[in-house]
């Protein structure tokens, strides 16, 4: 099985060395690991001159300016030549030789549409803020097969996607290690939106198997470049719309009772990421959503005292 290592990059020349080392130091032979540029305009194709005399290593400038989404989409269907694949953003990096490991578990099972390592973050210098394993030993009914030795779980991919909406189980995608073809199949980053890997990667997984891998396997850098940090109202409704058009889709896969769960919880994190969004930005507007009766679930009205108290702040 040949394996590509995705990085897509953009004026991320400080990063982008580290990412691409801990690429080329996965031991896995069959391995190519290709840098997408999207015109950046600082010094990467420069610092990354080092790595062109590795075989296994290509750097390629986007034609023109695609952003973040589309970049992904550049490189799954015009660039990525291999059976697996796992997208490396240019300012995180692996933290394990996984892909070998990965590789030997896929084999040995049927039907696997992706694998889903655990994940940790770090700040601008790399320093250890959290670390998020996929999954937890009391989610075990869940899955149809554990090994305590490998850390492997495998679960029916409908099973996953039901407890991440209802659950709030792990989710990345900078760890999930997919199938190329699938994804290519379903129409993978679609969407022109900023959780087009979630809505890929939920619609990839009910179409087969899929493995958690317990242990980490990147660091993912947490600052103010990341795409995560900008998001605006219309995105987060955008965003959120389009999840419960994914869950609608599914509905001849789940029963009555699971897709009342899974839109319920679609709605009321919308409602967590507004308000959350709201009491940074706009106390006011957060405290009328909730008066109008748009957020009415207990875990959106506790947020009602700190939007007072925010309003007030501003108010002074």
């Amino acid at each position: 099985m040949k394996v590509n290592i995705l990085i897509p990059t953009y004026n991320q020349d400080k990063y982008i060395q580290k990412a691409v080392r801990s690429a080329l130091a996965q031991s896995y032979q069959n391995l190519s690991v290709i840098v997408s540029d999207d015109q950046s305009t600082d010094h990467t194709e420069e610092v990354l001159r080092p790595f062109y005399s590795d075989s296994r290593f290509t750097y390629t400038k986007t034609p023109q300016r695609l952003g973040m989404i589309g970049n992904y989409r550049h490189m799954l269907y015009q660039l990525a030549d291999g059976d697996w694949a796992i997208n490396l953003d240019g300012d995180d990096y692996f933290t394990s030789d996984f892909v070998g490991n990965f590789v030997s578990e896929i084999k040995q099972h049927s039907n696997i549409k992706w694998i889903m390592g655990g994940q940790q973050h770090v700040d601008e210098q790399g320093q250890l803020l959290h670390r998020f394993p996929t999954f937890s030993l009391k989610n075990k009914a869940a899955f149809l097969q554990y090994d305590e030795d490998s850390k492997f779980a495998l679960l029916s991919g409908k099973k996953y996607v039901l407890n991440y909406l209802v659950n709030n189980w792990f989710f990345a995608h900078s760890s999930t290690f997919y199938h190329v073809e699938s994804a290519k199949q379903i129409r993978y980053y679609q969407a022109n939106t900023n959780n087009s890997d979630e809505l890929s990667i939920l619609k990839l997984a009910m179409k087969g198997n899929v493995l958690l891998y317990q242990p980490v396997i990147i660091a993912w850098r947490q600052h103010q470049g990341n795409v995560s940090a900008h998001f605006s109202v219309e995105g987060i409704e955008r965003n959120f719309q389009l999840l419960k058009e994914l869950i609608n889709e599914q509905d001849h896969h789940f029963s009555s009772s699971e897709m009342k769960q899974m839109l319920r919880s679609n709605q009321q994190k919308l409602n967590r990421y507004l308000l959350d969004y709201w009491r940074a930005n706009n106390p006011k507007k957060g405290l009328n959503y909730i008066l109008n009766g748009r957020a009415t679930d207990l875990k959106s009205l506790k947020a009602l005292p700190m939007l007072v108290v925010e309003w007030i702040k501003g108010s002074k």
